[in-house]
């Protein structure tokens, strides 16, 4: 199956990235899923503390 045009682009600009601008960004990443996964454990159990939450995520 061939690459899509959107594939192929980001494909392009991930290997253009250097070792510390991968890391950086997967490290983005990374935070972003975490803060969208307390808000959607935060919206299923409101009672849960800060700390409850921080504990879960990790």
């Amino acid at each position: 199956m061939e690459k899509s045009e959107i594939e192929l682009e980001h494909q392009r600009r991930w290997q253009a990235m250097s070792p510390v601008e991968k890391v950086a960004r997967s490290a983005a990443m990374l935070a972003w899923t975490r803060q969208q996964m307390a808000i959607r454990i935060r919206n299923a159990d409101p009672s849960l503390s800060d700390e409850e939450v921080t504990h879960l995520k990790k």
